[in-house]
């Protein structure tokens, strides 16, 4: 990149930020998890107690020894963390662990807006309702959580990260395999069929056996039980992967060449093969999987052979792509792509780009990754939470909102965290029976404290658990 280039994107970035800062009206990162992984269970690989076949999507297993991956062990109360587990009476299974129906298990956050996943199936929203992202039926904000309207079964959530909050949608993951979606429609990212806005859950058409869902701006994609994947909503740049740039108001196919076990999106799609190798499509900006532009279909990324889970932990806007990251088998981070604002390293004064990756300093056992506009955030295996970028609205969660001396600092206050999500400027993080924390911008509510003030250090969603 030349220097003028490079110039350039410093010289717009800082623009973009100086505007998120005084307006606070910001827009979604993103994240995915499989919601067992704060439990420990197997990224992919052989289902714990199962018995084949192979390989299974990440917490699945054949525990009913049929040769198919029909059992999640993160939500299957009578097979809760391995084949044969049994909740006792009055515990659910929620992140792969029997636990009390109330506890918090999983976050999603997006522009404006967060939500959370129940043990017992229930998910609560707050922020503002822009297009009914929250649920219920309405378009008022509400700054507490409140209940989603008809959704008492869900296993897993996502956010979009719509740039307009007036495109803000969600969806859900339930228990039987099939999906809903709520919120903006308008390019078919809600998979119903229809462009319209939907301010309560409506089917996904045509996905029955899902493994797990991912949003990004305007489309999602699904990864199947039996290692499939497919993808609908705005496909201008490949985002679907089915080798056109035609939008689709329902599930279409992606050739993911070979067998998912973990699946990813931002822009850009990623899935993680049974092979180890992960392979992407969708707007390459950096040259990840080939010459930077549009790849259609997918193809197999750069300098990764032995991905244990890949992260893109947000496409913060058009303008800024986000980044790229995998974490290997023993848990050590690397990333590639968007660095303008640190979110890889400070001491790199521009993008990974070519497949170049970055070993992230002291993140040895990371388990998720989680990016805003201006940060990136790994959930370690105990539990807390570590970030690195630019301390914007206090996002770094350190107490302060000054810029702090370490590049990789830990948020104040968390501790036993199962899962972690990030907006363009907030975080959150489940926290099990202690409900839900957050922290960074909340110019619309957001973090649910019952203000609109951000917060450089956790504040708890009021009302949680």
């Amino acid at each position: 990149m030349t220097g003028a280039k490079l110039e350039a994107r410093r010289q717009r970035a800082g623009l973009i930020v100086a505007a998120v800062l005084l307006s606070g009206n910001s827009c979604g990162g993103r994240t995915g998890i499989e919601i067992g992984d704060g439990a420990k269970l197997p990224i992919g690989g052989e289902g714990a107690g199962g018995n084949g076949p192979a390989l299974c999507p990440t917490t699945f297993a054949d525990c009913d020894r049929t040769g198919s991956c029909e059992t999640d062990l993160a939500a299957s109360s009578g097979n809760c963390g391995a084949c044969g587990n049994v909740c006792p009476d009055g515990l659910v299974c929620g992140a792969g662990t029997c636990r009390p129906p109330e506890d918090i298990i999983q976050v999603a956050a997006g522009n404006t807006f967060t939500c959370a996943l129940r043990a017992s199936g229930h998910v609560l929203c707050w922020g503002l309702n822009a297009s009914g992202v929250l649920g219920d039926g309405t378009l008022e904000p509400h700054p507490a959580p409140l209940p989603v309207g008809g959704l008492a079964d869900a296993v897993e959530i996502d956010a979009n990260t719509a740039q307009d909050p007036a495109q803000s949608a969600m969806c859900a993951r339930r228990a039987a395999g099939t999906l809903v979606c709520w919120g903006a429609g308008a390019f078919g990212q809600l998979g119903s069929g229809s462009d319209e806005d939907q301010p309560v859950p409506a089917e996904v058409a045509g996905v029955t056996e899902a493994a797990s869902v991912r949003m990004t701006l305007a489309s999602a994609c699904s990864l199947l039980r039996d290692g499939a994947v497919r993808c609908w909503g705005a496909n201008n740049s490949g985002q679907l992967g089915d080798g056109t740039s035609e939008a689709r108001l329902t599930a279409a196919p992606v050739d993911i060449l070979g067998r998912a076990l973990q699946l990813d999106v931002a822009d850009m799609g990623c899935v993680r093969l049974a092979t180890g190798e992960v392979a992407c499509w969708g707007p390459d900006h950096f040259g990840w999987a080939g010459e930077p532009g549009n790849i259609y279909a997918p193809a197999i990324v750069k300098n990764v052979s032995h991905a244990a889970s890949v992260w893109l932990p947000g496409q913060a806007s058009f303008q800024l792509p986000g980044t790229s990251c995998v974490i290997g088998a023993g848990g050590a981070l690397s990333c590639t792509g968007e660095n303008d604002l640190g979110n890889i390293d400070f001491d790199i004064p521009h993008d990974l780009e070519n497949g170049d990756l970055k070993t992230i300093d002291g993140v040895t056992d990371a388990i998720q990754v989680a990016g805003t506009f201006s940060s990136t955030c790994a959930l370690r295996a105990a539990g807390s939470v570590v970030c690195w970028g630019t301390n914007n609205a206090g996002v770094l969660g350190i107490g302060s909102f000054e810029q702090p001396d370490a590049k990789v600092v830990t948020v104040t206050g968390i501790e036993g965290a199962l899962h972690l999500a990030a907006g363009r400027g907030h975080m959150c993080a489940a926290l099990g029976s202690g409900g839900v924390a957050c922290w960074g911008d909340n110019g619309a509510g957001q973090l649910g404290d019952g203000t609109t003030q951000d917060r450089p250090a956790p504040v708890h969603v009021l009302g949680l658990p």
